[in-house]
Parts: C-alpha cells; structure tokens; sequence
C-alpha cells in the first residue's frame, strides 16, 4: 500500500493503527527515517501499544531502508506522467498507480507484489473483458505453493543483493574510525538567501566515542560534550584541522551564566531597553561576536545579534 503522510502525528499514528494493523495484523518490527511525525512522543507511544519494535535509520542514511525507497522513487516517477502542472492531485492518481505497480512484474523476484502476498495474480478489468481464465484454484497445495513462492523470491532478492555488494566495494571504499579519532561530520544544511552549494557542509570536529557497527559511530561534539549524534562512516571524514575548540565544562558555563546574570542586575537602569533572559545557546561564546540564532529573545539587544 502508499500514502501520503500526514502534517500531525496523530493522524500519523492513526494511519498505522487502522490501515495497516487492521488489514495486515500487528508489526513485529517498523524501520522509519528520522523524520519528526517518526520519532515523536505520539507515534512511539502508539507502536508501544500496538508491541511493535521502532527502528529508525541513520540520519541521511536512505540505504538503510533501501527497498521502500526504492519502491517510492519508482511510484514517483510514475506520478510525474499524470498530475498537473501545480501538483494538487497526485492523491488522485496514487491508488491507481498503486495497483499497477503491485500487479507489474518485480525485475529481481520475477513475480508480482500482489502474487507474493495473496498467493494469485490479481484479476485486472483486462481479464474481466476477455473473460481470461486463472491458472489458480484454491485447494490442499495452496499453502505450500506460496512457500515455494516466497523461498524462491528470498533466493533471488539475496543472490542480487551479493552481486550488488561486489559491484560496489570495487568502486567504493568506507573508512574505518577507532574510538578516540577525531573526524568531520558531513551535514548537508540551507540557509535562506545563501548558495547551498557554497555553505560549508562539514561540522565539527566530533569525538568518536563508541562503534555501533562496522559502518555506524556514536560521535561527540568537542567543544560541546552534550551534543551527540549518530552517523555513518560515509558521512565522516579525519579532522584534519590543527585548531581543535577548548572542551567547555558544563559547571563552568553555568556559573559564568550566574555571574553575568549578576552582573546585568547591578547596572544602573537606563534608558535603553531592558531583555530578559528566556534561554541560552550554549555554542555562544560571550566576549566575542555572536552569531545569529533562532531564539531573538536573548540577554544580548537585537542590534548586536548582526
């Protein structure tokens, strides 16, 4: 099945609860992006109730569910040949196309979607016309049939998968990272009225502290220890900088923010216009230039967040 994802996590979560566990039974195991309908309290409350596993991917990994996507880019490219210009009733066509691509014979399993889940080819309006005969009863064997079906399709998925990994490790090679080493994050990023091709893709430099598996990391930011993230080895690359950020102690920071606190209430009034301080960033580095960040409402007036 396809559809369109929905702006709140609610409908989200109802999506999953009513067409698909209602049609298909429960989920033993959900593999989901990083996107926010994904990972919010609302939609994991919602696979917990239901005993479903959540496994999310690694950030700007799209190989880790690489079937779906694959799947999604083809219906996509189908879309394309029928919606409008302004692309208001791609949910039109979407069923239909659905369909199409569920009774199409897959390249690698040479069999259809629908074959392989309901045991038959589905009976198309062609065959209604024609009045085509089905090959198909239902009987003693069909159980057994389906099996060989499906032990056939797995042998062929995995003899093409073998094939695919030996094409790309000779033209590919993924670096290995000990714990300890420092590395570069690749973080693809937009700013408005900047050139994405021009912004610096490359953050840093984080800390390897622990290896999840031969390709995934868990990082940590240097100069900010609180800040961890999760990546694959393709995104990392060895910090080559000499210049390595101070590592800032939380207590420290902390009490910094309390003297300067302190500091603000003992000027005399003026009449310049009073901030309050509603949160703290904690990349900015006092003293200096700041740069400009998402909360306007800081301890610091507007003029000198330019």
């Amino acid at each position: 099945m396809a559809g369109g994802l929905a702006e709140t996590d609610s409908a989200n979560a109802y999506l999953i609860s009513t067409d698909i566990i209602t049609r298909h039974g429960a989920i033993n195991r959900v593999l989901t992006d990083n996107a926010k309908y994904f990972v919010s309290h609302f939609m994991e409350e919602t696979l917990r109730m239901t005993a479903s596993h959540h496994v999310k991917s690694t950030p700007y990994s799209p190989q880790t569910n690489g079937a779906a996507e694959k799947a999604c880019g083809t219906i996509k490219t189908m879309l394309k040949h029928y919606v409008r210009s302004n692309q208001t009733d791609w949910n039109v066509y979407l069923p239909r196309i659905t369909f199409v691509y569920n009774t199409s014979q897959h390249t690698i399993t040479k069999v259809t979607p629908f074959a392989l889940l309901y045991g038959r080819e589905a009976k198309i309006p062609l065959d209604v016309s024609y009045n085509i005969p089905r090959d198909f009863k239902f009987g003693m064997n069909y159980r057994e049939r389906l099996q060989k079906a499906q032990e056939i399709v797995k042998k062929r998925i995995t003899d093409s998968q073998v094939e695919s990994k030996i094409y790309y490790d000779q033209k590919h090679r993924n670096m290995e990272f000990n714990v300890g080493d420092l590395v570069s994050l690749h973080t693809p990023h937009r700013e408005v009225g900047l050139s994405a091709k021009l912004l610096s893709q490359a953050d840093g430099p984080f800390r390897v502290i622990k290896k999840l598996s031969r390709l995934t990391y868990e990082l940590q930011k240097v100069d900010n220890p609180r800040r961890r993230r999760r990546a694959h080895a393709r995104r990392l690359n060895v910090w080559n900088d000499d210049e390595i950020p101070e590592v800032t102690d939380a207590s420290s920071k902390e009490k910094d923010e309390t003297q300067r606190e302190e500091t603000v209430r003992e000027e005399p009034e003026s009449e310049e216009p009073e901030y309050k301080v509603t949160d703290r960033v904690d990349t900015q580095d006092y003293g200096k230039k700041h740069d400009i960040v998402e909360e306007l409402n800081t301890s610091d007036p507007e003029e000198d967040l330019e």
